[in-house]
């Protein structure tokens, strides 16, 4: 189970954070003015990217507070459930702009190749921490891995 170390917050790079929050705004300075009309609301596309650029600060709040090594365990879990998603892409998809790589769920569209990404990083780092060698890999060594 995931547990809550303050230890991960007091010892964040809160430097970066400061300038993600710059460029961030810098951004949205940006499409707001380039997305402006001269009405007196800004536009759609505008509050869009607010809400992403929040919902990311929050995601970031929630995952800061989390130790990554715990979770190694759930890697494989997060691989499988991957790969069903991307079998599912493949049986029942949802075009977008001409590309049918895309998953809808509702309240937003899923490219599940974007998590793949991710769960494949996360299954590798747990796969070589847990398979140390002493004299380095050799090709044979890595066959395993570049099967998943």
């Amino acid at each position: 189970m995931l547990r809550f170390d303050r230890r991960l917050i007091y010892d964040f790079d809160w430097v970066m954070v400061l300038f993600l929050l710059l460029v961030s705004g810098m951004a949205l300075v940006n499409l707001f003015s380039s997305t402006w009309s001269g009405g007196p609301d800004p536009s759609p596309i505008f509050f869009k990217q607010l809400y992403i650029f929040l919902f990311g600060y929050v995601l970031i709040l929630v995952l800061v507070t989390f130790d990554y090594k715990e979770l190694a365990p759930l890697g494989y879990i997060l691989y499988g459930i991957v790969i069903l998603l991307l079998i599912y892409t493949g049986l029942f998809v949802h075009t977008i702009a001409g590309t049918q790589r895309w998953i809808n769920l509702g309240f937003f569209h899923l490219q599940p190749s974007e998590p793949a990404k991710l769960a494949v990083v996360i299954v590798l780092a747990s796969y070589y921490s847990n398979h140390d060698t002493e004299d380095g890999y050799r090709l044979r060594d890595i066959i395993r891995p570049a099967i998943l």
